[in-house]
This record gives C-alpha cells, sequence and structure tokens, in this order.
C-alpha cells in the first residue's frame, strides 16, 4: 500500500496589530527631521563662513588702502580731500559692483622735532634719539579713517570702517 503524505492544514497566525509598522515609521520621521535639520544648519554655518570670509577681505582692503595713502607725503598735505582706492573685484563672483575703499582726510593729532622733545618738552615715543633730524622736520601723528565701499559713503554702521594712527616725519607746516 501506497501511502500518501498527509497534508496538514497551515497554521493561522495570531491576529497582529502592526506595532511594528508604525514603530518604523515614527523612527522613519525623527531619521528625516534629524537630516533635514543637520542640512540646514550645515547651510547656516556655510552663509557664517562666507560673511566672515568676506569681512575679513574687506578689513584686509581697508588696510592696505591705509597703507598705501599713508606711504605718500601728499596724503597729508593741508586742504587734501578724500581719495578713493579701488581694488580687484574678487569678492564678486558675479564680478558687479566695485570693491572701493574710502580715505578720508587725515586729521592731525600732534607735531614733534625729532630731537626727541615732545609737545610737553617731557620727550617723544622715540625714546628721545629722534628720527631724521633734518632741518624743517617734524615728527607728526595722524588719525586716517578708511572704510569699504560700494557706493564711497563710509557709514560706520553699514560699513567695514577702520580708524588708524600714523606716525610720520613731514616737513613744518604739514600739522595745522
Amino acid at each position: 500500500m501506497n501511502k500518501q503524505p498527509v497534508l496538514s492544514a497551515p497554521k493561522i497566525a495570531p491576529r497582529q496589530r502592526g506595532a511594528a509598522l508604525i514603530v518604523t515609521l515614527l523612527m522613519l520621521v525623527v531619521i528625516t527631521l534629524l537630516a533635514v535639520a543637520l542640512i540646514n544648519s550645515s547651510t547656516v554655518n556655510l552663509r557664517i563662513v562666507d560673511n566672515m570670509r568676506t569681512i575679513q577681505e574687506q578689513e584686509s582692503m581697508v588696510q592696505r588702502a591705509i597703507e598705501r595713502v599713508s606711504s605718500d607725503p601728499s596724503f597729508f598735505a593741508p586742504g587734501g580731500g578724500d581719495r578713493i582706492i579701488n581694488f580687484d573685484n574678487n569678492l564678486d563672483p558675479n564680478n558687479e559692483g566695485t570693491n572701493n575703499v574710502r580715505v578720508e582726510p587725515a586729521q592731525c593729532i600732534s607735531a614733534f622735532p625729532p630731537d626727541g622733545t615732545g609737545e610737553d618738552g617731557e620727550g617723544s615715543a622715540t625714546g628721545g634719539t629722534g628720527v631724521g633730524g633734518e632741518v624743517g622736520t617734524e615728527i607728526t601723528i595722524w588719525l586716517v579713517r578708511a572704510c569699504f565701499t560700494s557706493d564711497n559713503n563710509c557709514d560706520p554702521e553699514q560699513h567695514m570702517t577702520i580708524t588708524q594712527g600714523v606716525r610720520t616725519l613731514l616737513l613744518v607746516g604739514n600739522c595745522v
């Protein structure tokens, strides 16, 4: 006699309520929200770094402009006007606008002879030895204010502005 295997009826699993599916979907939503938050955070950080780089480049241009005009003795002559120094347009990737630095006329703070005595007779910042010592010269201290601007306006609230002291040996009479 040939025996055939007996087939049994499939077992019916107990009724599932879908808890694993709900937990998995919640985890997926949380992970997606974290990913979106991280992307937004990195975008904001990138903008901050780009703004800091721009500010440092503007500060560098203003400093270079002050050094450039300070090396020209005619800048300290009485009655001098503003100077506009133009730099290559490397801040704007679209090459729109300009990178101008406006240097305002220098203001003379003090002048004293190069023999080592200051205005008060107590000695100068040269340590008493004097600088230069040529006849008709004096050591002068100036305040120079410059700003990075695209519209030639130096509003300190809106533009990178630097005020710096400059000490130079000039002919007598420039500091009025």
